[in-house]
């Protein structure tokens, strides 16, 4: 059976924006939910200034399309774009509309763990043309920018590699670019002013998103037993579904048992790693890869044990912590590291 194909339109009043999606199956987010009328919120321009339009089924889709409105601000995002795959190219840019030089925002995008360490160039320009904003940052970091003039500006997320990142746009209605809402599902205004989804100072890796997650939930009770790939990722992941640079349940100095059975392995002579891919999930984001040609060494189906060491991305915060893996992609742009590193020895 065919499946229905549906047409959605996400619109911000804010920023001015038309985001048309087209998703397999069900729809990502009701239009109807997310329309902010004018009433609430300053008059911004009212044209549908841009749009993206491709297949982009859920398979395909990380992070779903999504606004969240509060007293402050406005954040937005159209969700995962697999850049340079498909329909899409290496560049998606965002008109931004200037009503006030009290007004600010900020940039960012984030991406899946197997990706940290990999760079996404963010570039916004003025009206008249000059790029005001020009950086390359990794998952979660953030420019920030008071505009200086009133007028139509243009956010653009470019990456010349084959991957897929989640842009986000958060407008301010002041100059606090500081601190900004991260996307989630539309709340009740009074509960989107709270004062959550900051960004902090990390000593190396600049102003990257603190994670929001209720304490109280505990997805790992016996530190002691293994988890698998599925487990790994979901500690990582907070409240919002993004994922952040901290563990729900682990501390500093903890060590993670891992434990998966292998689904496939594949060996990518351009960039000399291997991939693993595992049983517990059919996702991209839950493969791990290690330097050198390993298909000769492991099998589909056999037990994949590795050990992780908890690590603070950076000695000034508490709040940041991440297993060695993931921290050494991070810290090596990307690169695989070596898998003797986190073997299970006997």
């Amino acid at each position: 059976m065919k499946k229905k194909i549906k047409k959605i339109l996400l619109t911000s009043s804010v920023l001015g924006l038309s985001f048309t999606g087209v998703t397999v199956g069900q729809e990502i987010i009701s239009p109807e939910s997310q329309v902010v009328h004018g009433a609430q919120l300053y008059k911004w321009a009212r044209s549908l200034s841009f749009k993206i339009i491709g297949s982009v089924g859920n398979k395909l889709y990380n992070v779903k399309a999504s606004k969240s409105t509060g007293k402050y601000g406005e954040t937005i995002t159209p969700g995962s774009i697999p850049f340079n795959s498909g329909k899409y190219g290496a560049e998606v840019s965002y008109p931004i509309d200037a009503l006030s030089t009290n007004h600010s925002v900020a940039l960012f995008a984030t991406t899946n763990p197997f990706n940290w360490g990999s760079k996404i160039s963010i570039i916004l320009r003025s009206p008249s043309g000059s790029r005001v904003i020009n950086a390359s940052l990794t998952d979660g970091q953030r420019r920030g920018y008071v505009f200086a003039r009133k007028g139509r500006y243009t956010a653009s997320f470019v990456s010349s590699a084959r991957k897929k990142w989640a842009p986000y746009i958060a407008y301010r209605y002041d100059k606090g670019n500081s601190v900004y809402k991260i996307a989630k599902s539309l709340l009740p205004t009074s509960e989107e002013d709270s004062n959550t989804g900051q960004f902090e100072e990390v000593n190396g890796y600049g102003e990257v998103l603190k994670p929001e997650w209720n304490e109280q939930e505990v997805l790992v009770s016996d530190k002691t037993a293994s988890i698998n790939m599925t487990q790994m990722l979901d500690q990582l992941k907070d409240d919002n579904g993004i994922y952040v640079y901290a563990m729900r349940d682990y501390n500093e100095h903890d060590t993670v048992e891992f434990s998966d059975s292998i689904k496939s392995i594949s060996y990518d002579k351009d960039l000399n790693e291997t991939v693993f891919s595992f049983s517990t999930t059919n996702e991209e984001e839950y493969n791990l890869k290690f330097a050198g040609n390993l298909v000769n060494e492991y099998s589909e189906n056999d037990n994949l044990n590795l050990k992780f060491e908890v690590e603070k991305l950076s000695e000034s915060s508490e709040d940041f912590k991440i297993p060695n893996y993931y921290k050494y992609l991070l810290d090596n742009e990307n690169k695989a590291p070596q898998i003797e590193d986190y073997l299970v020895t006997e």
